[in-house]
Formats: structure tokens, sequence, C-alpha cells
């Protein structure tokens, strides 16, 4: 069950992780946006598609995108805007 809690001495329990503080990763510098379409989606970026319905989404990954790969890069922030 993925329910946040609070636990014992103000510790949060969250699926089995104990945290007694959480903090946000250092804001960035840079923010690029990209438009596009499968390309900058990700589409098939996990392989070739095989048949359509369900199976679509699992070669889909825009983590490995070139728009994802030049924020990384450049230490940037990104949002992307892309349809398959």
């Amino acid at each position: 069950e993925d329910v946040v809690q609070q636990g014992k001495g103000g510790a949060a329990l969250f699926g089995g992780l104990v945290a007694h503080k959480f903090l946000a990763p250092a804001l960035r510098t840079r923010l690029l946006e990209f438009v596009g379409d499968s390309d900058s989606a990700g589409w098939c970026a996990d392989g070739e598609l095989n048949s359509g319905g369900d199976d679509a989404t699992k070669t889909e990954n825009h983590y490995q995108t070139w728009a994802a790969r030049l924020a990384r890069d450049l230490g940037a922030e990104h949002q992307t805007l892309a349809i398959s």
C-alpha cells in the first residue's frame, strides 16, 4: 500500500521507506522546452514495435530521446510536449 504515514519521531513512512527529512533537489538554472512528434516522445526507443494496442507503450521511453539527453548533457531541466 503506497500511503505516506506519520511514523514515530516525525519520520515519514512510504511503502517500507523511512525518511526523517525530505530534501528538494537543487534547482537548475536552465530550462529547455521541446515540441515534437514520435521522435521527441521516445517512440520505439526501447526496441521495435511488434504489435499495436497496449504493447505500443512498452517500447516508448522519453528518457532516451535526444531532447532528454541534451538537457542532461547541459545540466538543464526540460519539458517536452510531444505526441506519437
